[in-house]
């Protein structure tokens, strides 16, 4: 029988990971319990981690987003609350109310932000420290939705590590800071792959620029990039373009297959 057999299929080995964002009963991808049920069923293989839309954690009913998290569980897919959550709840001086709270609807994991409240090094830290010692996995997102000035890659690497060794697992990378940096300073984008941390690093899409955006990363930095964001109605077509696979690529699969099958 024909498959297209690949190295990708093994989910808990592979490298270039995905993270879905799971907006809920939304027109930018409905994932109600039936609707993600069948999500699952066919595109879970593709999918590593899920980000519940930060704010619905206080705006939907707590049974409906408890069964979310069960059928993402239940699919050996990690969960967490995007980093507005957190902002949120520093705001409030509530963070202990952040940690009942995630716990409640089984929720593993949180992201750390700073898109529109900023931290020092000691607020930063402390907040990672604290929500690690409670038992939950730490995102860290680097940047601001609207920057002043390009990031420098230094002060990224120095961010970075000092959040790492507070805890922090996954790094996610603003998708406003890297518009900038680009625009500024294309060779300093280009420079992220050599950093010792990329490999647990995610480039944040901008759904609304998909998918000449994702294709577009995927050429730069190859298939393995991890990529974080990504509607949950694309998973499926961001795993077909990882494998060459896509008419907004033009289908490089067949161009190598055909120019191996010419040297054979």
């Amino acid at each position: 029988m024909l498959r297209f057999d690949h190295p990708r299929d093994d989910r808990a080995t592979r490298r270039g990971r995905t993270i879905v964002i799971d907006y809920g009963p939304d027109a930018k991808g409905w994932t109600g319990r039936r609707g993600l049920a069948d999500l699952l069923e066919a595109a879970g293989r593709h999918i590593d981690i899920a980000k519940i839309w930060a704010l619905n954690a206080v705006l939907m009913p707590d049974d409906y987003l408890r069964d979310v998290v069960q059928l993402y569980d239940e699919a050996g897919i990690e969960t967490f609350a995007g980093g507005l959550l957190f902002e949120y709840a520093w705001l409030e001086n509530d963070i202990d109310g952040l940690i009942a709270r995630l716990r409640h609807l089984g929720i593993g994991g949180i992201e750390v932000s700073e898109n529109y409240v900023p931290l020092t090094d000691d607020e930063r830290l402390a907040a990672i420290e604290r929500l690690r010692a409670a038992g939950l996995e730490v995102v860290f997102e680097f940047g601001r939705k609207h920057p002043d000035t390009p990031l420098e890659l230094d002060e990224l690497d120095r961010v970075v590590a000092a959040a790492r060794g507070a805890g922090a697992g996954h790094i996610i990378l603003e998708q406003g800071e890297l518009d900038m940096l680009e625009q500024a300073a294309p060779e300093a984008l280009d420079a992220l792959r050599d950093r010792d941390w990329f490999d647990v690093a995610f480039i944040e899409i901008d759904e609304a620029r998909f998918p000449g955006q994702a294709v577009e990363l995927i050429e730069r930095f190859g298939p393995e990039v991890n990529l974080a964001n990504v509607p949950a109605g694309h998973a499926i077509r961001l795993e077909g373009f990882r494998r060459g696979l896509g008419r907004a690529m033009d289908y490089p699969y067949f161009r190598e297959r055909l120019a191996q099958r010419r040297r054979e």
